[in-house]
């Protein structure tokens, strides 16, 4: 497998690259991976979630929602799973999950990034709408000035990161974001 340096799109070859999805169904599609509390996680479409410590073995975990998961994040004590329709579940051990609405009031927002940093959880909408949570499993929707779906967020040198398709927004506090054009 080829994959790509990104700092220098130099092509880098990575050595005894293995498919850990092998021990997965086939209809398994995985939307995101978290590896934590000695845990690998992927979280799923129709509401999956599978667990792994050894990567060739899963184990699908009752999450008590079929929409379909797009993000997870980690971060003692808890994991924090996004999914559609507005949907969040937290689990401290990711076996046992609780499932709720999520803090957003946009009807049909799919929550669709994720990450946990400066210990902070981010979470991040479909229609550009982004809550926090100060380590626990309330999370307060904020003023984001973003129309349009967050693609991933980022962490570094005291600045949170946001991408959309054409735009990186930035903010120190969360709070409040600042956006710039990529050209």
């Amino acid at each position: 497998m080829v994959g790509w340096n990104y700092l220098s799109s130099i092509p880098v070859k990575f050595n005894n690259y293995t498919d850990v999805t092998t021990g997965l169904s086939p209809q398994t599609t995985v939307n995101d991976y978290v590896y934590g509390n000695a845990k690998h996680v992927i979280v799923s479409n129709g509401g999956k979630i599978l667990t792994s410590t050894n990567l060739s073995s899963w184990t699908t975990a009752t999450t008590g929602t079929s929409n379909n998961f797009n993000t997870i994040s980690w971060s003692t004590p808890f994991y924090v799973a996004g999914a559609s329709n507005n949907v969040i579940s937290t689990s401290s051990d990711a076996v046992t999950w609780n499932t709720t609405n999520g803090p957003f009031t946009s009807n049909g927002a799919d929550i669709v990034a994720s990450i946990f940093a400066n210990g902070r959880y981010l979470l991040g909408s479909s229609f550009g709408n982004i809550a926090y949570s100060l380590g626990s499993t309330t999370f307060t929707s904020t003023v984001s000035n973003i129309s349009s779906a967050i693609n991933s967020f980022a962490y570094g040198n005291g600045v949170y990161l946001d991408r959309k398709s054409t735009r990186l927004n930035s903010s120190h506090q969360i709070i409040s974001y600042a956006v710039f054009c990529l050209k």
